[in-house]
């Protein structure tokens, strides 16, 4: 069986058509089952992950550096993303029958794209610092900075905001035979098959296309200055460690979602001549998804800091102070340190206190025979 594009999917919903021509079916498929199972795994991956990542840098102090600063609006918006998706599987569920109403169709949509804008752009932001950092690294030290990197984190997250905007606004609610679906409506006046290209151009020269001509020069240039570089500091090996794990979430960025963008605009562009089976329709979607899934486990993997952290959220520490049956905490009878001897330090306190009156008033005495 084969669907022709415009084809209605989670991770996308790029629906061009009219709900008659959408291809309905009143009772799910066993590839639409599969797909729901799996896809539900995926988002329940991805939400576990992004959220540790995102717990990790809020927790612990030293992991608040500007490559984390973006790794964690990073984490954000996938995190966003893939808890949308269940929301998306459960329309699917009832066979695209939208029930919460215009506001949310718009929301939804629009929150889907500032998701994938948002991550495109912090990935791409991620490697031009990774690339000065290595590269220049005291020529912008003024400015890897993370207040600075914060502040420009909120003018990506600003930007990302204004583009996603004819994404919210394009949506709209289409009812035919009783039946209400949040689809793309294209402007009165405009073909239906014209508007479907522009808008899918539109998407994958942003969320794609320029981060991928920026991010793959800045990679190029920086394999060579560190293959021309031979050092073998500690600094220059965390700084091959960070830049090595944002090397390989570039590359999972590419090969998760380059299939799925170009299937997309040339099935849209083919004016309905070409079509997709739906086993590949249903590999692609999923890989597209996998994308927020890997970047937790590329920065575990890669990422030695990481690794630690997670460990150490993982272990259960022992408190401190103890518990007593009444649920109240007190005070350990024994001393702190016991390897210590106490009285040797009570000594040593009492000596320099004696000194210091001693010193005080010869300094007094002295003061007053210089005054007579």
């Amino acid at each position: 069986m084969t669907e022709s594009i415009p084809n209605t999917s989670v991770q996308m919903n790029f629906t061009f058509t009219t709900p008659a021509d959408m291809g309905f079916r009143s009772a799910l498929s066993d590839m639409d089952t599969a797909e729901i199972a799996l896809s539900s795994i995926v988002y329940f991956a991805g939400l576990l992950g992004n959220a540790v990542v995102i717990y990790i840098i809020i927790r612990n102090e030293r992991m608040r550096t500007v490559p984390n600063v973006y790794i964690f609006n990073m984490a954000l918006a996938d995190g966003i993303y893939c808890l949308m998706g269940p929301l998306w599987m459960s329309f699917r569920v009832i066979d695209w029958i939208w029930l919460p109403g215009s506001i949310v169709c718009r929301t939804m949509h629009y929150l889907q794209f500032m998701t994938m804008f948002g991550s495109s752009c912090f990935l791409t932001i991620l490697s031009v610092q990774r690339y000065r950092s290595v590269v220049h690294p005291f020529q912008y030290m003024h400015r890897r900075t993370v207040p600075r990197a914060v502040m420009y984190s909120g003018l990506v997250w600003l930007a990302v905001l204004v583009l996603s905007v004819p994404c919210g606004v394009l949506s709209h609610l289409v009812v035919q035979d009783s039946v209400q679906v949040c689809v793309y409506a294209s402007p009165s006046g405009t073909d239906v098959q014209t508007f479907g290209v522009i808008l899918q151009s539109y998407v994958l020269v942003l969320a794609f296309l320029v981060p991928l001509c920026v991010v793959t020069p800045h990679y190029m240039l920086l394999q060579n200055h560190m293959r021309g570089a031979g050092q073998t500091t500690s600094v220059f090996k965390a700084r091959n460690r960070v830049t090595r794990m944002v090397l390989v979430v570039s590359a999972v960025f590419l090969v998760t979602r380059l299939p799925l963008h170009l299937s997309r605009l040339t099935l849209t562009a083919s004016r309905g001549v070409a079509s997709l089976p739906d086993s590949l329709g249903f590999i692609l979607r999923l890989l597209y998804d996998l994308d927020p899934v890997l970047n937790p486990l590329v920065y575990v993997f890669q990422g030695v800091k990481y690794r630690a952290a997670v460990v150490q959220a993982c272990r259960c520490r022992a408190k401190i102070n103890r518990i007593s049956p009444s649920g109240r905490k007190y005070r350990r009878s024994q001393p702190r340190y016991p390897h210590r001897d106490t009285s040797r330090l009570q000594a040593v306190s009492m000596r320099s206190r004696t000194e210091s009156i001693w010193l005080a008033e010869r300094s007094l005495s002295v003061r007053s025979n210089w005054v007579g």
